[in-house]
Formats: C-alpha cells, structure tokens, sequence
C-alpha cells in the first residue's frame, strides 16, 4: 500500500484519466436528470480507491488497475440510480425503445390501489368481481391515455419513481409532473366511472 505522498501523486497524474472515463459514461446513458457531477465524483472516488489499494508488487501498470476502479465505481453509482427492474430492461432493449416507452403495464396490487385512490370509498367495501372489473377497466383507461401521461404513469407504477425523479426524468420541475399525474388520474378516474354509468 502506498503512502500517502504516493497515493497523493497517482491521482494527481491520473485525474485526466478518471474524467475522461467520466465523460465517455455519462455519453452512453440516457438523460435521467443532471448527473454530470455525481459520475465524476464516483470516477474520482474510483481512482483514489485504486491509488490507495494499488500493489505495485503484482506486477500491473497502475493506469490498468485504475481503469477497473474507476469503471467499477462508476458502475456502482449508476446502478443505485436505475429504479427499472432486471426484466424491464430487457424487454427495453429486446424492443429497441427506451425503457421508459414501455407500455404501462400495471400488477393487480398496483390497479387496485389505483381503484380505490379514483373511488371515494373505503377498502374491503367492494365485492372481488367488482375490485376486478374496476383494475381491468383502469388498465384499459391506462392504454388510452396520451404519450406523455403513460411514460409518467409507467415511471410513478412501472418504475416507482416519485414526483421529483419523474420530473427529472420527463425534463418537469416537480410540481409540473405532480400536474401531470394529477391530469392522468383524472383522465382514468373519467374514463372508468363515465363508463359505469
């Protein structure tokens, strides 16, 4: 382990690398808010890790060692901001479209608690067949709504984002994708209980 005048040195001549890794990462992911400074922090924190647990007695240049630190360490960072499951994006990337074009796709648990927020009723005061006509009648409202409100229903339901993630995604401040679910739940809750009547 080197001391700290060696490790001090490392990054000092190696912060070119670290940011031009930093830069090229941040070229490959979609535009999910400013990360900008988060990657090339993570990116520094990378090359110090290296710095700090090089061995030079095994024989590797530190440039190569550092590059999987940094990488790594990117890596990380990236992955504790993807809220997407495993499986959603593959579908994402089996159909060619961004992740977050996915049709909305909503779980029983999801529709039902959707139902009862559109109904002014309390739970457990519905019969299951009528629980199960109404999450059937809110998917189907979901798939007839506007571009923009489904890519916002599939980051709140799909993803489970919240406001201030969907508006950093959708490019709204907070308040602005706080009106756009406002505006999705009411296009669902008119398309359902219009229909009921």
């Amino acid at each position: 382990m080197p001391d700290r005048a060696a490790i001090a040195e490392l990054v000092r001549a190696n912060l070119p690398l670290a940011r031009d890794m930093a830069r090229r990462r941040l070229g490959s992911l979609p535009q999910y808010g400013d990360m900008e400074a988060e990657v090339h922090s993570a990116a520094l924190g990378g090359l110090f890790d290296a710095a700090r647990r090089f061995d030079q007695a095994k024989g590797i240049l530190f440039r190569t060692y550092a590059r999987h630190r940094i990488r790594g360490a990117i890596s990380d960072y990236v992955r504790t901001c993807d809220h997407l499951t495993k499986h959603y994006r593959q579908a994402a990337k089996r159909t060619g479209i961004e992740a977050w074009r996915l049709p909305i796709s909503l779980d029983d648990e999801d529709a039902a608690g959707i139902a009862r927020g559109l109904s002014d009723q309390g739970p457990g005061q519905h019969e299951i067949l009528e629980r199960r006509r109404q999450m059937e009648q809110v998917e189907a409202a979901a798939r007839t709504l506007p571009e923009r409100l489904q890519e916002a229903m599939a980051l709140r339901y799909g993803a489970g984002l919240n406001l201030k993630e969907i508006g950093a995604a959708l490019g709204y401040t907070e308040s602005r994708a706080c009106q756009v679910m406002a505006e999705a739940h009411e296009a669902i809750r008119a398309a359902v209980f219009t229909g009921d009547r």
